[in-house]
């Protein structure tokens, strides 16, 4: 998003920021007006995300050159140099040229560089050709994004051959670089729709003007995980005790309390109980569980300490209830990977904790930092289920969340099938069913010898991890 004179251009990053936030949209928005400075924002993970895709669109380059293909590619020049980066790709496409490489698309209102442009054979109305657009994305799922910025770029294409492109192209890594393909029709009336709602945000049709800067309030949504703006927004929502900070609440049951002047957590927390008005949507029931939740993290929070509550009475079938009868030689599994890793992903951390037969808790683990070692580690822990499974059929295999299982079968496609999968319980469940606590999230982590539940006190500062709400600190896994 940029200020041109007295009008906004606008990117396809800012098509894909506002639908996946409004408030980004006005953050952004005064950024380019010069009303805020952009935070700094330093997240390793991202910059290496960032690295792996570059990486990944050189290699499609290169497959494209390989096959004899013609590639001019323009990442050369600087996106500030706008106008030479137009006029360079519209020349390219005059000539015919076979693949553009980070080329540029405008019709003055809007500015796109897409990963790569395409000739087909098709004839466009301005030339004997025309381009379909690519874009190289590591994600294995095609994402709305994703296809909003690719039906923006093919817009402003259509505008300059005379012919809108008949596929968006998504190109994901893997043997082949085999293109995924998305009909360009079939998108556009959404991305016209997600279009309009932003051009609506910033102040109407064309030609944009600047206008004041919409009233927005930071929601708390999927995005702040990868945000650069997440600290502020954190800070905006704690300072006004915003009820997106009671654990497990859901917007609707928010829109109804601050309907019932609850507009806070330390309101909500005294809302008298039980609730004489029943709620629009949803149980009272429901809502009372939400209420004594505020209770128990504003408590918390005044008295400056963890605090839970366990939930009572113990019901058949709920809570602790559904874990199955502990034994002795029970496994509680931890898996690590990293989904970037080559063309499938890497599970780089195999482990499990135990009892011995001295009754002690301990760690056992298996690094991998290659394909081969991953095997071997994957077998190792196969193996040592089984066998334990077989001295005892009545063993259970415990993980955290729903990470595991996936990452156990795509592992043993890689390698070999698991034998037996159905002594899984999911612990993460049972512990949200049974307590209400201050915190928001808690994580398993190893601490020496032992598996702990840690409780954090803070909602939604972590992007991994079931949301279980109240496990005290130190909590033993399965006692």
């Amino acid at each position: 998003m940029r200020i041109w004179g007295r009008q906004i251009r606008l990117s396809a990053s800012d098509l894909s920021n506002h639908l996946a936030c409004r408030h980004l949209t006005t953050l952004e928005l005064q950024v380019a007006r010069g009303a805020r400075t952009a935070p700094d924002w330093a997240a390793p993970d991202l910059k290496v995300i960032q690295e792996l895709g570059l990486r990944h669109e050189k290699a499609y380059l290169a497959h494209l050159a390989a096959q004899g293909l013609t590639v001019e590619n323009l990442g050369h020049i600087d996106h500030k140099e706008e106008e030479r980066l137009l006029a360079e790709t519209l020349e390219l496409m005059e000539r015919g040229a076979e693949v553009i490489a980070q080329g540029a698309l405008s019709d003055g209102e809007w500015f796109g560089r897409p990963d790569v442009l395409r000739r087909v054979a098709k004839p466009s109305k301005r030339w004997a050709w025309s381009y379909e657009v690519a874009d190289t994305k590591l994600a294995r799922e095609t994402k709305a994004t994703t296809i909003l910025q690719l039906s923006l770029y093919s817009d402003l294409l259509a505008k300059i051959q005379g012919t809108l492109p008949e596929f968006l192209w998504v190109v994901p890594p893997g043997e082949g670089y085999a293109g995924e393909k998305y009909p360009a029709l079939e998108y556009a009336a959404y991305y016209r729709h997600v279009k309009d709602k932003l051009v609506r945000a910033i102040g109407g049709g064309p030609p944009r003007k600047v206008v004041p800067t919409p009233e927005t309030y930071p929601e708390p949504v999927e995005h702040c995980n990868v945000c650069r703006w997440f600290r502020e927004c954190d800070t905006k929502r704690r300072a006004d005790d915003h009820l997106s900070l009671v654990a497990g609440i859901r917007r609707q049951q928010r829109d109804q309390f601050e309907t019932w002047n609850a507009e806070t957590m330390e309101k909500l927390a005294v809302l008298p109980i039980p609730l004489k008005e029943r709620p629009k949507h949803g149980s009272k029931a429901g809502y009372e569980r939400v209420r004594e939740q505020a209770r128990v993290q504003v408590e918390g929070r005044t008295e400056k300490k963890l605090k839970h509550e366990l939930l009572l009475p113990v019901g058949e079938g709920m809570g602790f209830c559904r874990l199955p009868e502990p034994t002795a030689d029970d496994v509680f599994v931890d898996l690590e990977g990293d989904p970037f890793v080559g063309e499938q992903g890497l599970q780089y951390l195999f482990g499990f904790v135990l009892q011995n037969a001295g009754g002690e808790w301990s760690y056992e683990k298996k690094w991998a930092l290659n394909r081969e070692q991953e095997k071997k580690g994957f077998e190792w822990l196969v193996d040592e289920i089984m066998q334990r499974r077989a001295a005892n059929p009545k063993m259970h295999v415990y993980h955290f969340g729903a990470y595991e299982p996936g990452a156990v079968r795509d592992a043993g496609r890689r390698n070999r099938p698991l034998a037996a999968r159905g002594g899984a319980s999911r612990l993460a469940s049972s512990l949200q069913a049974r307590n209400a606590g201050q915190c928001g999230r808690v994580f398993a982590e190893k601490s020496g010898s032992v598996l702990r539940i840690r409780a954090e006190d803070a909602v939604g500062d972590f992007a991994d991890g079931d949301a279980v709400c109240g496990a005290p600190a130190g909590t033993w896994v399965g006692q």
